[in-house]
């Protein structure tokens, strides 16, 4: 069976405030996981055109910042890295070169209705590893219940594997959500794995019509 664990935990920050929450939540999960955690930063070509040096500068310092408050609140190290470079296609090149296992971005609250437009879902349909998004509101630093939407898409099995380490971690419980007339196989799958990993789980059934009950949960 395929198997992940989370060793090497990137979080790409850009200094604004759900950055500054996010790098905290990449923080938390780098101990609770024993991972390694790299901070980085992409600085933009634009910006730094006539004073390359001095802006990577800036960021490094801004970057240690974070890497001290770190070493100070939480007792764990983490490495810096800033480039200059688009932003997407550094994350990218990052996280393949250094293998990262899960990549944290910062995402502002209630802009989920242009979120196809924004960077953060530039990267995630970019980046091969997992990505975890952490919205400026969110301060929880445990997962006591993961929603898995089963859905007539490929990859449920490996979702559930990718999960596996947090609900081992805070002792999730599995919310298993049907939505639509998904395939009773990918269903029963994803029921099957999670018997045999001995996750504890509960089952919903919605239908095609219900987004807003399912957004109401």
């Amino acid at each position: 069976m395929i198997t992940y664990h989370i060793r090497k935990i990137a979080i790409a920050t850009n200094f604004s405030n759900e950055s500054d929450n996010a790098v905290y939540q990449a923080a938390v999960i780098a101990k609770k996981h024993n991972a390694e955690l790299d901070i980085i930063h992409a600085v933009s070509p634009v910006a730094s055109r006539n004073k390359k040096a001095e802006f990577v500068q800036a960021a490094y310092d801004r970057l240690k910042k974070y890497r001290d408050g770190i070493v100070d609140e939480l007792g764990i190290e983490a490495k810096v890295f800033a480039r200059v470079g688009d932003a997407v296609a550094f994350i990218y090149k990052y996280c393949t070169e250094n293998k990262t296992d899960l990549l944290l971005i910062g995402v502002q609250n209630g802009v989920k209705r242009y979120f196809k437009e924004s960077m953060a879902y530039e990267i995630i349909m970019k980046i091969e590893c997992p990505v975890l998004s952490i919205p400026f509101s969110f301060r929880k630093t445990h997962f006591y219940k993961i929603l898995f939407p089963v859905r007539e898409v490929e990859g449920i099995k490996e979702k559930l594997i990718h999960s596996r380490p947090f609900i081992q971690k805070d002792n999730s419980e599995l919310h298993i959500i049907c939505l639509g007339q998904p395939d009773a196989y990918k269903v029963n799958e994803v029921i099957k794995l999670a018997q045999n990993q001995h996750i504890q789980f509960s089952v919903s059934d919605y239908n095609a019509d219900s987004k807003k009950m399912l957004l109401l949960k």
